[in-house]
């Protein structure tokens, strides 16, 4: 983890000056990344203060949080191509992403339960994560056909302001 620290922390100050530098920083890649900052600094405040903890928590907290944020981008891109049906009249992306995140979830609901329920089931949070990198696969693979001739898709009307810039 120290390995981990000493690279990350510089790594975000160089991404937050050259995005600043550059002037193309959006509000919302500045609220990213001060975001990342402070999960660095409490990583690191844990670590140091709270050894036996990190070291018992750091792993399942993480994966959490970082599958959290990948149901968060299926359903942002789920949002993201019903208008772009709307515009081309495309096939159904909108219902496989859909149909992604509410695997993700089931995934996590059944065989997280499964894995409190089973005292004996040591590698219940390994069998979660393989089960949704597999499901994030998918995701891919259906992004990557629906956006294989677009470098980037429209935004909705009813865009957030902090997702246009």
């Amino acid at each position: 983890m120290v390995a981990y620290f000493i690279v990350a922390v510089p790594a975000l100050l160089t991404a937050m000056v050259l995005s600043r530098k550059g002037g193309h920083a959006s509000r919302t890649e500045r609220w990213g990344q001060i975001g990342l900052g402070l999960a660095l600094l409490v990583g690191i405040l844990a670590f140091v203060f709270w050894p036996e903890g990190f070291r018992d928590r750091a792993h399942t907290t993480s994966a959490i949080l970082m599958f959290i944020g990948i149901l968060a981008v299926v359903g942002v891109n789920a949002w993201g191509a019903q208008e772009s049906e709307r515009a081309t009249g495309g096939v159904g992306y909108r219902n496989a992403y859909i149909g992604i995140g509410a695997l993700m979830i089931v995934t996590f609901v059944v065989l997280g339960g499964l894995h409190f329920a089973l005292d004996d089931w040591r590698h219940g949070v390994l069998a979660i994560e393989a089960a949704l990198l597999i499901e994030f696969l998918a995701f891919w693979i259906v992004q990557t056909f629906e956006l294989w001739k677009t470098t980037r898709r429209r935004l909705p009307a009813d865009a957030p302001p902090a997702l246009a810039a």
